[in-house]
């Protein structure tokens, strides 16, 4: 082959890879998909979206941080994004009657962890204590107010609980002497131990209250089902590696969340028992996310399951994949 041809050869490749490149690329579904902050509450679909899960689902996923739940929501109803995952607002949604619909829990279990200065070493030693949460009728003030009564304590008699903001400012609070106990997200809660507080007690051992999963509009389950039932077998795929793969998840965190080996590995047990399988949870699960909706709009009417929740395409995903044996 002459120095021509060789040329010509080369180009013809280059034109052939690109062509390829550029057919996989038109022949992947975008879609998009709103959270608040990078946290291990989504950890699955970001998991999913690195090994190429939803890829092999034929799906090109958006992944975009919008600081503000109540955004999130008014975006899905606006079909501004196709997906959320901020479970405790898309389950409020629900109950207010908006057309959002949960399909899917990744963490089943809060990541709250009460948090308190050294000297105190049980939820019973809070009594007379200032606790601080980030809003009134907020996920940390429903999660505080049941840990306390799980310890014996009446959260209107027996604590002062203030409003003091973000997970920053209350760690400022504690550090400052204004609130001696609060609560933080995991794995925050082991970063503040480096800092000299205790972590009393982690708030998944006494109640469920749902904080990672996904949800659309209802209108998106109607018009688009293969669709979502594709997200939920890349996010199924993204729960099961987590759980085969303990190294390659702790590094992963490590990277993603900007985190300490030190920190990153006590992470790792709390997030093993509270993943939801298939991302289908017990329906005490749920109900407790809605019990959280309705302290916070100061609701008493029951509100039925079906009103928030749809397993039906959870389901069907994971029935294909135990029949397909794509787990791995």
């Amino acid at each position: 082959m002459n120095t021509g041809s060789r040329i010509q050869f080369v180009i013809i490749l280059l034109v052939l890879l690109l062509s390829s490149s550029t057919l996989e690329a038109q022949s992947l579904q975008k879609i998009r998909i709103g959270s608040t902050t990078p946290s291990i509450t989504t950890l699955p679909s970001e998991l999913a979206v690195k090994k190429g899960f939803f890829k092999e689902e034929g799906l090109d996923p958006e992944m975009i941080t919008i600081r503000s739940a109540d955004i999130i929501i008014k975006a899905l109803l606006t079909g501004s994004i196709e997906y959320g995952t901020s479970l405790p607002s898309l389950v409020a949604a629900g109950v207010r009657g908006l057309p959002i619909k949960v399909i899917g829990v990744m963490v089943k279990k809060t990541t709250y962890v009460l948090v308190s200065h050294s000297s105190i070493r049980s939820v019973q030693e809070l009594k007379g204590k200032v606790i601080g949460i980030s809003s009134f009728g907020g996920a940390s003030d429903y999660a505080v107010r049941v840990a306390l009564r799980g310890g014996g304590l009446d959260p209107k008699k027996d604590v002062t609980i203030i409003q003091v903001g973000g997970s920053a400012g209350r760690l400022s609070a504690m550090q400052s002497g204004s609130i001696q106990a609060t609560v933080l997200v995991a794995p925050f809660n082991f970063q503040a131990e480096k800092m000299g507080y205790r972590s009393l007690l982690w708030l998944g051992k006494v109640m469920d209250l749902p904080q990672g999963g996904f949800g659309t509009y209802e209108r998106r389950l109607k018009e688009n089902a293969e669709e979502v039932v594709r997200v939920m077998r890349a996010v199924s795929r993204g729960i099961q590696f987590i759980k085969s793969h303990r190294e390659e998840t702790v590094n992963f965190m490590m990277e993603w969340l900007n985190l300490d080996r030190s920190v990153a590995e006590p992470v790792y047990p709390i997030l093993l028992e509270s993943l939801a399988d298939f991302g289908l949870p017990e329906d005490s699960v749920i109900q407790s996310a809605v019990d959280a909706a309705k302290f916070q709009f100061r609701m008493d009417k029951e509100v039925p399951l079906d009103q928030v929740r749809d397993w039906s395409f959870a389901r069907r995903a994971r029935d294909e994949l135990i029949q397909k044996g794509t787990l791995r």
